[in-house]
């Protein structure tokens, strides 16, 4: 099952970098920079996950604490600022994250490997399409208060390729379109 999977998560990040490339191409040196480094700190997090789920519950457990730990200590430094009506805001959105991260860990420790890999791949290539697509196409802003870099184009690729990982994956993992 394994080597199936990286041949299709070696693939997806190959069509990734390609676009991400076309995309940074009229870029400005230092944002084709920052494009790159988060491009290769995403796929170094991406393996380090699939190696966390291969070797057991224990590990993925353990590294998914770490990573929702390591994104409330920065979404709480954010939200720290926050000020008058704005904190209640914080505190919800604050509280929001923490419920879908001890979810998130669960649904790690409660799921098979094939499992965990399946959702968490599924979720990356929305995740890493959307910002390719919205950075090749992207012209109309999904929720510019909240976050001004979200495109509807690049949401709906996310969404179109994270289906496409989901369909590939399925005969490998043995595991239904979730």
């Amino acid at each position: 099952m394994i080597g199936r999977v990286l041949v299709i998560f070696v693939s997806a990040f190959l069509i990734g970098g390609v676009g991400l490339y076309v995309a940074s191409r009229t870029q400005p040196p230092p944002v084709r920079r920052q494009r790159l480094i988060k491009f290769i700190t995403y796929f170094c997090i991406v393996n380090l996950v699939l190696l966390a789920a291969l070797a057991g519950h224990w590990i993925l457990s353990g590294l998914m604490t770490v990573i929702v730990a390591l994104g409330a200590r920065e979404l709480f430094r954010v939200l720290l600022r926050a000020s008058g009506g704005r904190l209640a805001v914080a505190c919800t959105i604050g509280l929001f994250y923490l419920l879908i991260g001890a979810a998130a860990v669960l649904f790690v420790w409660l799921s098979s490997p094939a499992r965990s890999i399946f959702l968490w791949l599924v979720v990356c290539a929305f995740d890493g399409f959307s910002q390719v697509v919205g950075q090749l196409l992207g012209r109309n802003r999904l929720a510019p208060a909240i976050s001004p870099g979200k495109t509807i184009e690049g949401s709906a690729g996310g969404l179109l390729f994270a289906v496409g990982m989901a369909l590939l994956l399925r005969p490998v993992t043995n595991l239904g379109v979730l």
